[in-house]
């Protein structure tokens, strides 16, 4: 009994956790201006961004820029185009190192080497560190958040970042600056996710979501099974 009832319980609480996690898929990006062979490969390499469910119909995205190579590198402008119409509007940028500094664009700009692609890459929304450009924008190691509201589902978000329809897709493409030679280069987002469905290690931004319902309950009987262990076993 003892055995089925330890059983019951962390299974609760398993059960849970998962529940309440949030998850991330990870997209690379491919190089468009071809500027230089050696810093289109640094950037393909070492340039992604992550999508969370933040819930209340938010999406979290993260842009990282890995250290693992050590070649330098910044991102600047990031742009979002939203043929899909599934972005409603940025709800707030944050940053996770003290090095990053990020505005919201009133009106987006043209992305370099955006009006060479089939289609043209048509800029919705943007973000853009603040002066100076290259030390305030993501450099190696760093990370920073934009959070959006969504006028549809985090699925239909999913969907139209990986559909190749021009008219019900979404693509998000940056200007990336301070390469080890000085150049730069531009990027549009990947199609398909790189890594899916991985535990999310970065902080959500507090949206006010309260825990669902189910998942109270689950955790609440995980906890109860526990305590009753807990009282058998000190007898």
């Amino acid at each position: 009994m003892k055995k089925v009832l330890t059983i019951l319980a962390i299974s609760s609480l398993m059960v849970a956790f998962f529940a309440a996690s949030s998850w991330a898929l990870t997209y690379g990006f491919t190089n468009i201006t071809s500027n230089s062979t050696d810093n289109a490969a640094t950037g393909e390499a070492q340039l992604f961004f992550d999508i969370t469910d933040a819930g209340n119909s938010q999406a979290l995205f993260t842009f990282s820029n890995s250290d693992d190579l050590g070649d330098l590198s910044s991102i600047t402008q990031i742009y979002f185009e939203n043929n899909a119409g599934i972005l409603d509007g940025i709800v707030e940028v944050t940053t996770g190192n003290d090095g990053v500094d990020y505005l919201i664009a009133g009106r987006a700009g043209n992305l370099p080497g955006g009006n060479t692609l089939d289609p043209r890459f048509d800029a919705d929304f943007e973000v853009y560190p603040n002066q100076p450009t290259a030390p305030n924008g993501v450099n190696p190691g760093e990370s920073m958040y934009v959070l959006f509201s969504l006028a549809g589902t985090y699925d239909e978000l999913v969907a139209a970042l990986e559909s190749d329809d021009p008219n019900n897709n979404m693509r998000v493409g940056f200007h990336v600056q301070a390469f080890d030679d000085g150049g730069s280069e531009a990027f549009v987002n990947n199609l398909v996710a790189v890594i899916t469905e991985t535990p999310d290690p970065t902080p959500t931004p507090d949206t006010g979501e309260a825990p669902e319902p189910a998942t109270m309950l689950l955790l609440g009987a995980g906890l109860a099974g526990l305590a009753i262990l807990r009282k058998k076993f000190n007898k």
